[in-house]
């Protein structure tokens, strides 16, 4: 007798049965396969295209602030090098003007007293005559007396006039050697005060000179510095110029594609409402048409899920029949068979097992 089938790791359905095995296969192949229950197939529902903000708005804008371009400090020139000339002292004049030696006053001489000459001119006159005169043997007389003091009155006054004369003329020689002596001296203290001045005018002549020089040499300087101060004034003044042109430039460029955003953005947001409208408006069509074909493919499936549940249940039952035939005969086969008495078993030794066959497990 064959117990209930049992389902194996493959699906089949497995019997135990108490029947001796003669290697031959037993029974159908199994029952039938279930029905395939697939959901239906629904396509997703289509999306409408959105709108494309992106293509509505313009571009990033391309214009570059323009940078300053450092224009650097100011090179000062170099400082003047020029050195003031200074003025070498010269020193005072150290020449001594000469003094006039104070000569005096002529002092005539004494006419009363003879110089040695005319002493011995008179001493010898008189001497001369007393020994004429004591030759002729008139020494003694009168009239010779008379003659010795002729004589010496006349030689007396010759004597003095001389000697006034010689006295005079050496007085007026020593005056006139004093005067010519102060006069060379003054002479050459006028040519050494007269160097001495030639020497001073040189030497302020030098230093005016050297003045000069230094004053033109520092205006010179002055001018080429304000030249210079005036071109870099220049240069950065253009500088500035060119980038406030630049940046008026950059600033024109930013207003002008604010101003062509904003319109654009507007066109957009009109573009916009009329496209999210339309997108509406075709999400809800298409998702009417999806929701009818759902409900229709549903439809249609359950349809096809009764007539596949009826046809499979009717393949069970035929199945079943046939199960009742194959254990009916094999019950008959059984009963056919003689029996061993050492079994101590009605029939062959009943024993629970799955037939292995050449094609697998009996079904």
């Amino acid at each position: 007798m064959a117990t209930p089938p049992l389902p194996s790791s493959s699906g089949a359905l497995e019997y135990q049965v108490q029947m001796p095995y003669n290697g031959a296969p037993m029974g159908p192949a199994g029952p039938p396969a279930p029905p395939s229950l697939n959901a239906p197939n629904i396509a997703p529902q289509a999306q409408p295209a959105p709108f494309n903000f992106a293509t509505a708005t313009p571009g990033a804008f391309t214009g570059t602030a323009p940078t300053p371009t450092p224009f650097g400090s100011y090179d000062t020139p170099a400082p003047f090098t020029g050195t003031a000339p200074t003025a070498t002292p010269f020193g005072s004049f150290t020449g001594t003007a000469p003094t006039a030696t104070p000569f005096g006053s002529f002092t005539a001489p004494d006419p009363t007293a003879l110089s040695k000459y005319g002493q011995f001119r008179l001493d010898e006159g008189l001497k001369a005559r007393e020994r004429s005169a004591a030759a002729r043997g008139t020494l003694l007389t009168g009239a010779l007396q008379g003659r010795l003091n002729e004589f010496a009155q006349g030689v007396a006054s010759e004597e003095a006039d001389k000697d006034y004369r010689r006295a005079a003329d050496t007085y007026t020689l020593n005056r006139g050697t004093n005067a010519q002596n102060f006069g060379q001296e003054m002479g050459r203290f006028n040519a050494d005060l007269a160097g001495y001045g030639a020497n001073a005018a040189t030497n302020a002549e030098n230093f005016n000179q050297q003045r000069g020089a230094y004053q033109d040499a520092l205006a010179g300087y002055g001018t080429n510095a304000d030249v210079s101060l005036a071109g870099y004034a220049a240069n950065r003044g253009t500088n500035a110029q060119n980038y406030g042109q630049q940046q008026d430039a950059y600033q024109n460029a930013l207003a002008g594609y604010n101003a062509n955003a904003s319109t654009a953005l507007a066109a957009s947001g009109q573009g916009l409402n009329a496209a999210t409208a339309a997108y509406d408006r075709n999400y809800d069509a298409s998702r009417t048409a999806y929701t009818d074909a759902a409900a229709d493919t549903l439809r249609r499936s359950g349809v096809d899920a009764a007539n596949n549940a009826s046809t499979y249940q009717a393949q069970m039952d035929a199945y079943a029949r046939q199960q009742a035939d194959l254990q009916a005969a094999t019950a008959a086969k059984l009963a056919s068979k003689p029996k061993r008495p050492s079994d101590g078993l009605s029939g062959w030794a009943i024993n629970q097992y799955k037939q292995p066959t050449q094609n697998g497990i009996i079904g």
